[in-house]
């Protein structure tokens, strides 16, 4: 029953379901926001950023174009986080504290 009612609780929030969920990898500072409480159930979702830091720093190559895309979004808040937890943001084409990144997501 708890597994029905979490994937029906992500499924009305807008989220899905990810097979893989049990090995992602999030940076120790991340935070959650409770979507859905019972007795029996919690379900909580990770703050944008930290999910982002993580796709940049596990799965850089998969995720390359959406944290390109990302960094001329959010730019040194996500970028700093990038760089706490391990990450090369070289590899994003990104210069911290520089003000040309925000034409570079292309």
């Amino acid at each position: 029953m708890a597994q029905s009612t979490f994937k029906t609780v992500i499924a009305r929030n807008g989220y899905r379901f990810d097979d893989l969920a049990t090995q992602i990898w999030l940076p120790k500072n991340a935070t959650f926001h409770t979507i859905y409480e019972s007795e029996i159930l919690i379900v909580k979702t990770v703050d944008p950023i930290s999910a982002l830091i993580s796709k940049a720093v596990k799965a850089k190559e998969k995720n390359r174009g959406l944290i390109k895309q990302a960094l001329t979004k959010l730019g040194d808040e996500l970028a700093g986080g990038i760089e706490l937890n391990g990450g090369d943001l070289g590899y994003f084409g990104y210069v911290k504290g520089k003000e040309k990144n925000k034409d570079s997501a292309r």
